[in-house]
């Protein structure tokens, strides 16, 4: 496995205590409280567990007599000559214990719980055949799958009993377009796999048609096996059975990325877990999780958000360290073979994933994506020149991780030129927030300074009014025109593009004279489009027409507000927030974000924008309204559409259908695709069942905006808190500062304590308005700061040392708060969604 993390800041540990701040400590066991619980089995693949490691990963789910996982590695990329780049599963593993020990009809008891603080799961079941437990995860530091199987049986056993292994690859067709077209070739995407037999070992080889090759390893510790092959693509290791049954099972995975054998590499990836021992492999394991979960604390009041900001950490930590992004069509989480809806990368979706994270301090996630987009350099610049400019890149809206611009003649994308610089602006969060200078000078700076090229060839000069425009364009996936001009997401994403590029050629001490082309650039941009609309008042439109008119008028009907375009000054693009208080652009973006409708959640960042315009409750109904609309499964994951409630048989009676319906597609096997709201290819629905990882993302991301921001250079505490609302954080800040502070219900907040990364200049504005402060450092020395016009402090630091802030007068004493928590138990319910499964086979 490429491991992207070759060492972690360690902020605060202790044995038996995680310390995250001198003023509030944080109980070792607190994550216990959001264990995942099911008091019944799942067999629905979609509602199962995920477990990975970054790089390697899968769900698993119940049988009436075992589990299946369908095993998924982020880079099993197919480059078919003639087809789509597809991510395929490596296969499945599926174990038979030989009794119906998770039928519904048998059980006298069942718990499984996914603990995100250890990264596995454990289940129990009692029948009258046997109790079992089974215990799995994922080695957080080799591609090494574990699954430790213990069966009691009670009755004697039938002579021949067996426990049954099966490791198979069946491939399918990726059905791509599933909801509005069919692949009628069934021979798609079956691909070549091969089973063998070495020595005590089961090996499944696969080479797809583009080259890649992998390997899946697959042993057996603890007891004797015999292997059978059921067929070229399945075997089958056979375990007799006896009273009391204890095996392991190991699976490796490795592609033609990892080693140039992959066969060989796999075997010896078992080999030294064998010979580590598993207890050992178990303890490292853990220890990379713990110190994963240390490097960043949310304490919110809402315990079941808080619970799906953890999971959200969870699934990044467990998908986020291999060769590619994260896909946000099912992440690692795609359980029926090959399917993967879209199939393309779409930039708007993936970058979802990717927001936020250099807030909660998980900055080395970001790597994958960075280095993935910085190797598409060649073919976009390519791409720019087809396009008509002398230099720059360009990245289309579909496109795949090889560089082949998919969108590129696309109506709804064509003039879409956004990405690059959506692309940069997370490139520069991960500068901006760890100070890496060589990464900067590397990898990040040469790809933004290459998508602000192509702006700079693009954009004409208009001698009338004295500024640049751009034309033709259109926003993010707009099929109703693609010749507008002056498009609004355009024109913020070239600010925001521009005064980052500023700052990085500053910080490199180069390219004077690009800098003053970017600023010249800056101070003749167009002003966006606004509209004046009927009962809702002024908002920003999304361009204008050919002859100047704003786009779309106040009467049209057009539906392209579905990405929250209008407010991409306030997010992506970061130009606009709390330092524009009061001014005509603030006041109209808060009016649009304060009629966000409540059925827009998917792909929308509406929650952030309410963020960083300081709309606490708004916020909070957002978080709210996503969790409620589109939390459909029970461990968590998210659906990504908002309009699949047309699916439903009753979606013409229901009133507020979109809510109530919604998850009718899961549900009810009889539905199929047959409207054009939603698609009418004529499947049925469940098979196609799928997760999405968009909305999580932005959900995780209005949360560290709620409590923390520094992107309009200078730190705010709580600068978007909900009425009434308590929190606690340890989170980081642009300029490499670790930030953690505490507010309770009645707004009062004690401190805010800041450790310097990088000893850079900390400008933090003061939590208590124009309260007089005290700044101290370790050992209770004062610290020489200044205060501005606008209550911002200015004080310099020092790498590694830490900075209190407190009112002048407040008690140099006090009790650090410990946020301690119980062991989750059950289920937690939450509007219309949940989160694990109640137990019906019994009272309880």
């Amino acid at each position: 496995m490429k491991n992207i993390v070759s060492a972690f800041i360690i902020l605060f540990c202790n044995i038996s205590i995680i310390q995250a701040a001198s003023l509030f400590k944080v109980a070792n066991n607190y994550m216990t409280q959001h264990d995942i619980v099911y008091l019944e089995p799942e067999f629905d693949s979609f509602n199962g567990f995920p477990l990975g490691n970054g790089d390697l990963g899968g769900m698993l789910w119940f049988t009436d007599e075992g589990i299946i996982l369908q095993l998924n590695k982020i880079d099993l990329y197919d480059k078919p000559v003639d087809g789509r780049m597809t991510l395929r599963s490596a296969g499945r593993l599926k174990v038979n214990l030989g009794v119906p020990c998770y039928s519904y009809m048998h059980l006298a008891d069942f718990e499984a719980r996914l603990s995100l603080q250890n990264a596995d799961l454990k289940i129990k079941s009692l029948t009258a055949f046997a109790d079992t437990e089974i215990t799995s995860w994922i080695d957080a530091n080799s591609n090494v799958w574990v699954i430790d199987c213990q069966t009691d049986y009670k009755n004697s056993l039938p002579s021949g009993a067996i426990n049954r292994i099966s490791l198979e690859r069946w491939g399918s067709r990726d059905f791509g377009g599933w909801y509005g077209a069919r692949d009628q070739d069934v021979t798609d995407g079956l691909g070549t796999a091969k089973v063998n037999k070495r020595e005590n070992d089961i090996i499944l080889e696969e080479t797809f048609e583009g080259g890649l090759r992998f390997t899946v390893a697959c042993r057996v510790l603890g007891t004797p096996t015999e292997i059978q092959r059921v067929s070229d693509r399945e075997s089958s290791m056979i375990v007799p059975l006896s009273s009391k049954q204890k095996y392991k099972i190991l699976i490796s995975v490795v592609s033609s990325n990892d080693s140039d054998d992959p066969a060989l590499e796999a075997i010896s990836l078992l080999d030294k877990a064998e010979s580590k021992t598993l207890e050992v492999l178990r303890r490292e394991h853990l220890d990379w999780w713990n110190q994963f979960w240390t490097k960043s604390f949310v304490h919110l009041s809402d315990n079941y958000l808080e619970n799906i900001y953890y999971i959200r950490r969870y699934l990044m930590g467990s998908s986020s360290r291999g060769k590619y992004p994260v896909p946000f069509n099912g992440g690692l989480w795609t359980t029926n073979y090959d399917h993967r809806q879209w199939v393309t990368p779409h930039h708007w979706n993936t970058q979802e994933s990717y927001w936020g994270l250099a807030v909660q301090n998980d900055c080395e996630l970001l790597r994958p994506y960075i280095e993935t987009y910085a190797n598409m350099i060649p073919q976009g610049k390519s791409l720019a020149k087809r396009k008509g400019t002398k230099g720059g890149l360009l990245i289309t809206e579909a496109h795949d991780f090889s560089g082949n611009m998919v969108s590129a003649n696309w109506g709804n994308m064509t003039t879409n030129y956004t990405p690059a610089s959506q692309i940069s602006k997370i490139m520069w969060e991960y500068y901006a927030y760890t100070q890496d200078y060589e990464y900067l000078k590397s990898t990040i700076y040469p790809f933004m300074k290459e998508a602000a090229e192509f702006y700079l060839n693009f954009l004409k000069w208009d001698d009338v009014k004295k500024e640049f425009y751009i034309y033709p364009a259109q926003p993010y996936e707009h099929e109703w025109s693609s010749k507008l001009k002056n498009t609004i997401t355009d024109r913020y994403m070239i600010e925001s593009l521009f005064k980052n590029c500023i700052k990085a050629a500053q910080d490199l001490s180069i390219d004077g004279a690009k800098i003053k082309q970017w600023k010249h650039v800056l101070s003749h941009l167009w002003a966006p489009p606004i509209l004046d609309v009927p009962e809702k008042g002024k908002v920003f439109g999304l361009a204008f027409t050919e002859n100047n008119e704003v786009y779309p008028d106040a009467k049209s009907d057009i539906q392209g507000y579905h990405f929250d375009a209008h407010t991409t000054a306030v997010f992506p693009a970061g130009v606009l927030g709390l330092d524009h208080i009061g001014t005509d652009y603030f006041e109209i973006a808060r009016n649009i974000a304060l009629h966000h409708p409540k059925n827009r959640n998917a792909i929308t960042p509406g929650a952030i924008v309410s963020a960083r315009l300081g709309l606490g409750d708004k916020v909070l109904e957002r978080l709210q309204c996503s969790v409620n609309y589109l939390q459909h499964f029970n461990q968590g994951l998210f659906y990504n559409l908002d309009h699949w409630h047309y699916f439903s048989r009753y979606v013409d009676q229901i009133p507020n259908a979109e809510l109530y319906a919604q998850r009718d597609y899961i549900y009810d096997s009889r539905l199929t695709y047959n409207r054009s709201e939603a698609g009418k290819s004529g499947f049925r629905t469940k098979p196609f069942v799928q997760c999405g990882m968009e909305t999580m993302g932005i959900l995780g991301t209005a949360i560290n905006e709620m409590l923390l921001q520094s992107h309009e250079g200078k730190i705010r505490i709580f600068p978007a808190i909900p009425s009434k609302f308590g929190a606690a954080f340890t989170l980081r800040a642009e300029g490499a500062f670790i930030v953690s502070s505490t507010i309770d219900s009645l707004e009062t907040i004690p401190f805010v304590e800041i450790r310097s990364l990088a000893g850079k200049e900390c400008r933090i504005q003061n939590p208590w308005k124009d309260e007089p402060v005290q700044v101290m450092m370790q050992g209770n020395r004062d610290v020489n700061f200044v205060v501005s016009k606008d209550n911002v402090i200015s004080f310099k630091t020092m790498v590694g040392k830490s900075y209190l802030i407190r009112k002048k007068g407040a008690s140099e004493h006090c009790n650090p708060k410990v946020y301690e928590a119980e062991r989750n138990r059950f289920p937690k319910k939450y509007g219309e969604a949940m989160l694990g499964k109640v137990c019906t086979f019994k009272d309880r």
